[in-house]
């Protein structure tokens, strides 16, 4: 496997289709010392009303514990698409309601 130069982050949401290919490849990236990104960590999931115990954080651990590196939060809870919109179009934090897929 190569880096492809262009890539110039890994951004890591919801895939289903995770698998030790992609697990390698992140992990050239990690190494190789481009960003790490994560939506969220979230441990499951719901499908049709039912707890999935896939999701998210779980591909997150895995690159995690294999690159040993820790990812940049960029989804809930963490506030940093927050902050983001508040710099850039100068609207106050009071003004804001932020909703998402779960309440925790």
């Amino acid at each position: 496997l190569q880096v492809n130069p262009d890539v110039e982050a890994l951004v890591v949401g919801y895939d289903d289709g995770f698998n030790y290919y992609k697990l390698c490849y992140a992990n050239l990236l990690i190494n190789a010392g481009l960003p790490f990104i994560v939506t969220n960590t979230d441990p499951y999931s719901f499908l049709e009303g039912r707890k999935m115990p896939a999701a998210c954080g779980g591909v997150v651990a895995s690159l995690t514990h294999c690159s040993e590196r820790q990812p940049i939060v960029i989804g809930k809870p963490n506030t940093f698409i927050l902050d983001l919109i508040i710099r850039n179009t100068q609207i106050s934090k009071e003004k804001c309601i932020f909703t998402g897929d779960r309440l925790d």
